[in-house]
């Protein structure tokens, strides 16, 4: 919430919009995706994050870590772009 610069009520609100729209994947799912993703990003926690995304095709992946920016193939939201988005 610091980050953002909003409240708990709209922190609430985000928590709500996305859990509507999670789902748990098993690694299984993404591991042949784990070699292109460790040549994409330097931080080697962040691997499994780009595999997903790419086994998925998604338009991107929320995060203000800037690790992720370093890499070119995923797009990535800050949670600022993400409130935006949400017009809150």
């Amino acid at each position: 919430m610091t980050k953002a610069n909003i409240d708990e009520k709209e922190f609430d609100l985000l928590l709500v919009l996305f859990f509507e729209k999670i789902a748990l994947v098993a690694k299984e799912e993404y591991s042949s995706f784990m070699k292109e993703a460790n040549s994409l990003i330097l931080d080697k926690s962040d691997i499994p994050f780009i595999a997903l995304a790419l086994k998925a095709r998604a338009d991107g992946i929320w995060s203000d870590d800037s690790d992720f920016l370093k890499q070119n193939k995923i797009k990535i939201y800050t949670t600022k772009e993400m409130i935006d988005f949400c017009n809150l």
